[in-house]
């Protein structure tokens, strides 16, 4: 493939005869002739575009890969879903949403929660229960090892009528401190006391 000769010397001639000086009619030429060899492709070009061109056996290596993906959309489109298994997951969508929680069912639950939120004890309300708990616990000991003295006081004498009074009168007050585990403790004490000659 040839291409064209472009003659300078003739298009610098023609463009003095114009009216343009022999610098401008240079630079001009100059830069068309440049442009015009830019846009030519050379034979080295032609080679490399050759070089990349498909030969036989690329054309059919690319018809047996299509081939091959033919057969993969085939086995595929035997795996997709069918209109029936698509209303199926529908209608199992729908039963699922039924049995879902609504707005209102969340709500609801919501406001069981702060309910139960109020109703429950804060640390601090069980620091003082168990503040009180064990002050409770300290009087009842002292109330005890007060009723072992009388005890052994009454082992020393013997027991009369106004001393079983006085602790039945203590028991009594006791009864109202104490649970019934204590209260059985302090009936044991009692009918120790009875049995003292």
């Amino acid at each position: 493939m040839s291409v064209a000769a472009f003659d300078t010397h003739a298009a610098v001639t023609a463009l003095r005869e114009a009216g343009f000086d022999e610098r401008q009619a240079e630079g001009v030429v100059a830069t068309v002739r440049d442009s015009v060899a830019e846009g030519v492709a050379t034979r080295a070009d032609v080679g490399r575009l050759e070089s990349k061109m498909a030969t036989g056996a690329d054309v059919a290596e690319v018809k047996a890969d299509v081939a091959e993906v033919k057969a993969d959309v085939v086995r595929l489109e035997d795996k997709m879903a069918t209109k029936a298994d698509v209303a199926e997951v529908k209608a199992d969508v729908v039963r699922l949403e039924d049995r879902m929680a609504t707005k209102a069912d969340v709500a609801e639950v919501k406001a069981d929660v702060v309910r139960l939120e109020d109703r429950m004890a804060t640390k601090t309300d069980l620091a003082e229960v168990k503040a009180e708990v064990k002050a409770d616990i300290a009087e009842v000991r002292a109330d005890v090892a007060r009723l072992e003295g009388r005890i052994e006081h009454v082992e020393d004498k013997m027991a009369t009528k106004a001393d079983i009074a006085e602790v039945k009168a203590d028991v009594a007050r006791l009864e109202t401190r104490m649970g019934i585990g204590m209260l059985t403790a302090v009936g044991a004490v009692v009918a120790l006391v009875k049995l003292l000659p």
